[in-house]
């Protein structure tokens, strides 16, 4: 059994797809990260994947705009669906790096779900969206971002990556997000 999710390893979904790989009891479930909503669609198109997992909507930054546009696309079937509390970090790649931000990156839910935190703590730096929190953290991490760039992620994606926290719990309130698990139909 494969299931493919939006997001890197450590992202929010690779979370949602651990608890969802217990919620329809398959121990041992390949977890395949396809990065972003659009490539779960693909890889359930070409049968890569038996199910995808992908963040439907939160609280704060309403519905994912990359998920809607898959839903658009074809006609998928919703298994199951998962809520989870989401708590975003702000990373940066060395403790040195924290003096010199002038660029913030990270998915654009996360800087959604964060936007007062951003405008009271950073209200001049550059917000870039990026592909996903997860994967932002392993290009800081790779030196594919330069080091004047903080990442928005969750604190595991972030230690995983030996990044240097800055602060944590950064969402604006209390941050629930909706994850679907789906199919092709």
């Amino acid at each position: 059994m494969k299931i493919g999710y939006q997001g890197e390893v450590y992202s929010n979904c690779y979370f949602a797809t651990k608890k969802f790989s217990e919620i329809i009891n398959v121990e041992g479930a390949d977890l395949i990260p396809c990065v972003t909503s659009e490539n779960v669609l693909k890889e359930l198109k070409s049968k890569e994947i038996d199910y995808g997992v992908v963040a439907y909507k939160n609280n704060i930054g309403g519905i994912v705009s990359e998920t809607k546009e898959i839903l658009k696309k074809t006609i998928i079937e919703i298994i199951s669906r998962l809520e989870m509390i989401i708590h975003h970090c702000l990373f940066v790649k060395s403790e040195k790096s924290f003096h010199y931000i002038s660029k913030i990156i990270s998915h654009e839910q996360a800087i959604k779900q964060c936007k007062n935190y951003l405008n009271k703590n950073y209200k001049y730096v550059k917000l870039i969206k990026g592909i996903d929190t997860a994967f932002c953290a392993k290009e800081l991490n790779n030196g594919k971002i330069s080091s004047d760039t903080a990442v928005i992620c969750n604190k595991k994606a972030g230690l995983n990556n030996n990044l240097f926290l800055v602060d944590e719990n950064i969402e604006d309130a209390l941050s629930v997000t909706e994850f679907l698990l789906i199919k092709l139909k």
